[in-house]
């Protein structure tokens, strides 16, 4: 059966973020081992591989096929199997990031999941703006945001910068998170660095993020504090 024809019979799957990252096959068994999609009646692939077995662990955070709940440690070792056993390893490379950055809880952990973005970033450049975005992201989880050097918060801002490029050159749908965390980022390096532009910079993305989504009481709260902040002149 095609990918589409099965679509087209399974609506519900165009929603699913696992087929933009992973196999068919793979999604299929996710989905129908979970309650939530059981009126599906979605039948899983007849073998079970190891490569599943270790993208279950890696993504779900559960045994296969017993449902269990894995601990952090297992879960990562899961995501290192993944990387090891998976026909596509770049893509599994970055599954391993995202999961060490979602749940990694040492500086070994968010530096393994900065490498990974790194090494997608090197091996599938603008294939997508999330991985850049990533990156930027992860390089505030290592460290406080003020012991970051100049290096650090320079690429930090770059790969923000670069994903919301790609997203703008695609006309993709935009994600007004990715300049609130620019915006970060510029009151990060006015803070270091005393440049008022950083500043003027914060709030024309605080400006960009309201008119996206006007009623955010969230965007004006940050608004405010970068305008307190803003120097004379």
């Amino acid at each position: 059966m095609e990918q589409n024809d099965f679509r087209r019979r399974v609506p519900i799957l165009d929603h699913l973020p696992c087929l933009r990252r992973l196999r068919l096959v793979s999604c299929l068994l996710i989905v129908s081992h979970n309650p939530a999609h059981a009126e599906l009646n979605i039948i899983p692939p007849f073998e079970v591989t190891p490569e599943i077995v270790a993208m279950r662990g890696c993504i779900e955070g559960v045994a296969h096929p017993s449902e269990l709940d894995l601990t952090t440690e297992a879960q990562l070792a899961a995501c290192d199997d993944h990387v090891t056993l998976a026909e596509d390893r770049i893509g599994a490379v970055g599954i391993r990031g995202l999961t060490l950055y979602d749940i990694g809880t040492t500086d070994d952990h968010r530096a393994q999941a900065f490498t990974d973005f790194t090494e997608v970033i090197e091996a599938r450049g603008d294939a997508s703006p999330s991985v850049y975005a990533n990156r930027a992201f992860v390089t505030f989880k290592r460290k406080n945001r003020l012991d970051l050097s100049r290096s650090e918060l320079d690429l930090a801002l770059a790969d923000i910068t670069r994903a919301i490029e790609i997203i703008e050159a695609t006309a993709a749908r935009p994600r007004p998170y990715y300049f609130e965390r620019r915006a970060m980022i510029y009151g990060t390096l006015f803070e270091k660095r005393g440049d008022r532009d950083y500043i003027v910079r914060a709030i024309a993305d605080m400006d960009h993020i309201l008119t996206l989504q006007p009623d955010s009481p969230r965007t004006r709260w940050m608004k405010a504090i970068f305008v307190k902040y803003l120097p004379e002149g």
